[in-house]
């Protein structure tokens, strides 16, 4: 059977992982094109102005580093581009990904309208849950994971359900009950990933130690790939976990998801 037939039965890493990476393959276009524009770009662009006052400072050019008016006129709006860019590009490749489980292809344009009109909704969520995560992970690690693995699926279902915000935390911990410590294991396998990967990162750095502008750059060029590549794997991945969910808890396809959109 077809990972894209709905299977009622136990929570399948394998198959979420299975989905995640079969959409980023068969949507690797435009996926990327999105990741681009709403991530590497932007991303690129306030790590080039970091470089440069890095390298003006260790010159002896610039005597405030990063505390110089430019630079924090910079960092500002820098980050508040970032804020917007990342819930767009969110909601975008969760659209992707819910169509393409659908056996269909979302245009680019679909993607990014949907990137855009979810953006308040996601924009809402995402402070809530940062400040209810930064809580937990202070006063205790344990319920900030709890908190964490139960919320998992709550983007996705304001992009595909048009949940309201508080509404998309209930309908995230109903969804994973029962599913949360396979929810929690595939937590780390991404983590295993990730940490890998900048192991990688971390010894290109070490091989240019001795070129301070190299190492910078290396260093900036890193940045960007992996911001790339871990936007495209967790927005799909999300996807992908949201729909293994509703697939072995309420039975439904790919089809009624994606409906919402037509």
């Amino acid at each position: 059977m077809s990972v894209n037939q709905a299977t009622a039965g136990a929570f399948d890493i394998g198959r979420v992982i299975q989905r995640t990476f079969g959409v980023i393959g068969r949507n690797f276009v435009p996926f990327l094109l999105l990741a681009l524009l709403f991530k590497a770009i932007p991303a690129a662009a306030v790590g080039y102005w970091t470089l440069k006052v890095q390298t003006s400072t260790l010159a002896g050019n610039n005597p405030f580093g990063m505390f110089d008016g430019p630079h924090v006129l910079v960092s500002i709006v820098s980050g508040l581009i970032g804020v917007i860019t990342v819930f767009v590009l969110q909601a975008a490749l969760l659209r992707g990904t819910i169509a393409d489980l659908n056996g269909k292809r979302a245009s680019f344009g679909d993607m990014l309208a949907t990137g855009i009109r979810s953006f308040l909704p996601l924009l809402g969520l995402g402070i809530i849950m940062g400040l209810a995560l930064m809580a937990g992970f202070i006063l205790l690690i344990v319920p900030g994971i709890m908190m964490l693995v139960a919320w998992c699926a709550a983007a996705p279902s304001i992009v595909a359900e048009k949940k309201g915000v508080f509404e998309s935390f209930t309908r995230s911990a109903n969804l994973t009950r029962g599913h949360r410590w396979p929810i929690f294991g595939l937590f780390v396998i991404y983590m295993i990933v990730a940490w890998v990967i900048g192991a990688a990162g971390s010894a290109l750095m070490l091989a240019n130690r001795n070129d301070v502008q190299m190492m910078m750059a290396v260093t900036l060029g890193i940045q960007v790939v992996v911001g790339t590549l871990s936007a495209m794997i967790g927005s799909a991945g999300s996807a992908a976990l949201y729909y293994e969910l509703r697939t072995i808890k309420e039975g439904v396809g790919a089809d009624t998801l994606a409906s919402v959109f037509d």
